[in-house]
C-alpha cells in the first residue's frame, strides 16, 4: 500500500522524535550521576554546618581582660579586687551585665578557665550536644581531697563530681536507673510536698515586725534542701525544720554553710593550699570530713 506524501512525512517526524528521545535518555544515563542529580541535604546537617560556620573561637568569648603575669586572679584578691568571693551571686550578676550571656574568666592562677552561660536556651543546647562521656573540669581542691587525701576511703567510686570517662558513666548509670524513672519521682511528690508545707509554716515564725525574713534566711533554705535530699536519698527525715532540731542536723547544716563559704575562697583565689594549709582551707576540709565520717 502506497503512503501518501503527507502520511510519510508524519511517520518520519514520529521516528525523529522517538530517536531524539532515545538519544537524550542515553546521554542522560551516560552523564556522571553527581552532574545530573540534585542531592537532598539533611536539614539538621545543613543547620549544623551553618552553625559551625558561624562559630567563633574560644578566645573570642568576652570577659575581663587579663593582666600580665597575674591574669585575673587579682580581681578576687582582698582589698584590691573588685569582686568579693563571699558574694558570688553579685559577681555573676556583674559579669552578666557587663559582658552578656556568655562570659569567660581566664587567667586564674592555678585554676582552669571559667565559662559562665547565663542563657537558658544555650545551656540546654550545650547539654544536648555533649558527647557520651563529657569531660568537665573539676574543682582542683575537691579532686585533691578525693584522689589524694582520702583515696583509701573513696577508692574507685568518688561520685559524679570531679570524675570523668568510664568511671563517671558507670556510677551515673547505677544512680539514674532508679532516679530517672517516672514512677520513682511520683512516689516522692507527697513527702516532698509535706516538707515544703513545713517550710512555709516556718515563715510566720521567722518574719520580724516589718514582715521581713531575717538576714540569715539562706540557712533556712539549706535546712529545707537537706531535709528534702535526705528524704529522697536516705528515706528518712532529719527534723531540720522542727523547732528544736537534733544536734546532728545542726552540725550538718553548719558543715554545709562552712563548705559554701569556703569553697569559693579555695577555688577562685590563689591556690596557696597546695603548699601551705591556710585556716580557710582547713575549715573547708573540716566541712568535707564531717560528711565523710
Amino acid at each position: 500500500m502506497e503512503l501518501s506524501r503527507k502520511s510519510l512525512h508524519q511517520l518520519m517526524l514520529r521516528r525523529t522524535y522517538y530517536s531524539s528521545s532515545i538519544n537524550i535518555l542515553s546521554d542522560f544515563f551516560l552523564i556522571p550521576q553527581q552532574q545530573c542529580v540534585m542531592k537532598l541535604e539533611d536539614p539538621k546537617k545543613k543547620q549544623h554546618n551553618e552553625i559551625q560556620q558561624e562559630c567563633k573561637p574560644f578566645s573570642a568569648v568576652p570577659g575581663p581582660r587579663e593582666l600580665p603575669f597575674i591574669g585575673n586572679a587579682w580581681r578576687f584578691a582582698p582589698l584590691i579586687g573588685r569582686h568579693k568571693i563571699e558574694q558570688l551571686d553579685r559577681v555573676m550578676l556583674q559579669l552578666h551585665e557587663v559582658y552578656g550571656n556568655i562570659v569567660k574568666v581566664s587567667g586564674l592562677i592555678g585554676h582552669p578557665d571559667l565559662l559562665f552561660v547565663f542563657d537558658g536556651d544555650e545551656i540546654r543546647n550545650t547539654f544536648r550536644r555533649e558527647e557520651v562521656l563529657p569531660h568537665r573540669p573539676a574543682m582542683p581542691s575537691l579532686h585533691h581531697y578525693k584522689e589524694v587525701l582520702h583515696k583509701d576511703f573513696f577508692g574507685d567510686c568518688p561520685g559524679v563530681i570531679g570524675v570523668h570517662g568510664e568511671r563517671w558513666d558507670k556510677f551515673r548509670a547505677q544512680v539514674q536507673q532508679v532516679m530517672l524513672q517516672a514512677n520513682a519521682a511520683k512516689n516522692y511528690i507527697s513527702p516532698l510536698n509535706d516538707i515544703a508545707d513545713d517550710f512555709i509554716l516556718r515563715f510566720d515564725k521567722l518574719v520580724d515586725e516589718n514582715n521581713e525574713l531575717p538576714g540569715n534566711f539562706l540557712s533556712e533554705l539549706y535546712k529545707w534542701a537537706l531535709e528534702s535530699v535526705c528524704r529522697v536519698a536516705l528515706d528518712t527525715r532529719l527534723g531540720c525544720l522542727s523547732e528544736n532540731p537534733n544536734p546532728e542536723s545542726r552540725n550538718i547544716i553548719a558543715a554545709i554553710n562552712m563548705f559554701f563559704w569556703r569553697v569559693a575562697e579555695v577555688e577562685l583565689r590563689l591556690p596557696v593550699w597546695r603548699f601551705y594549709k591556710t585556716k580557710k582551707y582547713l575549715e573547708y576540709i573540716g566541712a568535707l570530713d564531717h560528711f565523710r565520717k
